[in-house]
């Protein structure tokens, strides 16, 4: 699933139009995510953050292919 910034979200420096993908599901709470964000060019931001499910839109999901 790819997932996109909704706002602005303190202490992260990236674009509301950034692209991420879920890498990890936190086992203590399921609306956080760790995510890795791309530029949409295949570039990488580093580090991975972890953000809340309510800072995120879905804009696609996986299809299994």
């Amino acid at each position: 699933m790819s997932w996109r910034f909704k706002r602005e979200v303190p202490g992260i420096l990236l674009p509301i139009s950034t692209e991420g993908t879920v890498l990890l599901v936190h086992p203590d709470s399921a609306a956080h995510y760790e995510i890795e964000f791309t530029d949409g060019k295949g570039k990488f931001f580093f580090p991975t953050y972890i953000v809340s499910e309510d800072d995120l839109t879905l804009i696609r999901e996986y299809d299994g292919r």
